[in-house]
């Protein structure tokens, strides 16, 4: 998470929130977060007006059944693809031990400001936190088709 909300990097170039059928919340941080904290498995990203917290690692005060279904059991990074077969949008899902999601992180793409306005010309360089962080998890990725 202290990659994904850099305060000096990516906080202001990227998207977050739930995308689930019948449903989307895209949230742009307001500031830089003043705090990224870590307590009994779960790491708080603090803006000042508002929080939010993951449970990330080894929750113990719920027991420990509670404690797997609320832990991340899986992240994935990902790649949308466009009926033309480019890609569209870059993010990263996490979901917890019941396999329902937890949070998306729209990550920036070279075609959008960070206004969501389309650029003239590609900026590949917004794809650093993507490569950034594809290069921490020594992940692959997972693409999806797009038919909007």
């Amino acid at each position: 998470m202290t990659v994904v909300f850099d305060p000096e990097n990516y906080w202001n170039d990227m998207w977050f929130g739930l995308l689930i059928e019948g449903s989307a919340l895209e949230v742009a941080a307001p500031n830089a977060p003043k705090k990224i904290g870590m307590y009994d498995g779960y790491v708080t990203v603090d803006f000042g007006r508002w929080h939010f917290p993951l449970c990330i690692g080894e929750h113990t005060a719920s027991g420990p059944e509670v404690g797997r279904i609320r832990r991340c059991g899986r992240a994935e990074l990902y790649r949308r693809i466009g009926r033309d077969d480019t890609v569209t949008s870059w993010g990263l899902r996490m979901f917890n031990g019941r396999d329902e999601q937890m949070l998306t992180i729209m990550l920036p793409t070279p075609f959008l400001t960070n206004t969501e306005q389309l650029t003239d010309e590609p900026v590949w360089e917004h794809l650093e936190a993507w490569d950034r962080i594809r290069g921490i998890s020594g992940a692959g990725t997972r693409s999806t088709r797009s038919h909007r």
